[in-house]
C-alpha cells in the first residue's frame, strides 16, 4: 500500500517520540517514506526561528507556535501550507512545502493566521520500514484531510484524525496482534 497523501495515527503501544502523533506522509515508495508530525508543538516560537536566520520578528511571531516535524534533521525548518509559498514543492494537491529560509517572510502572515504550520525536522523511514511497521500494527492510516492540519487545534488533531475511522482514543488497545 502506498501511504503517500495519507495520515498516520500512532497506536497506543508506540512510545518515545511517536507517542500520540499524527503524521502527514508526503513520500512513500520502495526507497522509503517521508512525512511530518503535525501535532507536537514545541516551546519554541516563530520569533526564535526568525532570530536564528537573522530576520526581524514582531509580537505575532512571539505567539506563533513551532512544531516538531519529526526526529530527523531537527535543526531544519519547513513550512507546510495549503497554498504555494515562494519556492515550495507540492507532494500532492492541497499541500505545499518549503524549506527555504528566504520564504519565511512571505510565510509569516499565513503562519500567523494558522493557515500554515512551521515544523522543525521530519519523520523518515528506510525502504520497507514503514510497510513493516504497518504490518506490525504500529499505525492506523487514512487519506489526508487538509482541515485536520489547517483548521484543527493541535491538541485535538489526534482525536479528530481517529473520528473518520469511527473510533476514539479510549477504544484503542495498548496491545497489537494479528487475527
Amino acid at each position: 500500500m502506498n501511504l503517500r497523501q495519507h495520515l498516520l495515527i500512532a497506536m497506543p503501544h508506540q512510545g518515545g517520540f511517536f507517542q500520540d502523533t499524527v503524521i502527514v506522509v508526503c513520500e512513500h515508495d520502495e526507497q522509503g517514506a517521508l512525512g511530518f508530525v503535525i501535532n507536537k508543538p514545541l516551546t519554541t516560537n516563530l520569533s526564535a526561528v526568525l532570530d536564528e536566520v537573522d530576520l526581524d520578528s514582531d509580537s505575532e511571531d512571539e505567539v506563533t507556535r513551532v512544531y516538531s516535524g519529526g526526529p530527523v534533521d531537527t535543526e531544519r525548518g519547513f513550512v507546510l501550507a495549503q497554498d504555494p509559498i515562494g519556492q515550495s514543492t507540492t507532494p500532492f494537491e492541497g499541500l505545499h512545502i518549503t524549506g527555504h529560509a528566504s520564504d519565511l517572510p512571505a510565510a509569516r502572515s499565513t503562519l500567523h493566521r494558522h493557515e500554515a504550520l512551521f515544523v522543525l525536522g521530519y519523520a523518515g523511514w528506510d525502504g520497507g520500514q514503514l510497510d513493516q511497521e504497518m504490518l506490525d500494527n504500529a499505525w492506523l492510516s487514512l487519506p489526508y484531510q487538509p482541515d485536520l492540519l489547517f483548521k484543527t487545534p493541535s491538541a485535538a488533531r489526534y482525536e479528530r484524525a481517529l473520528a473518520p475511522l469511527g473510533i476514539a482514543r479510549h477504544q484503542l488497545s495498548q496491545f497489537s496482534g494479528q487475527a
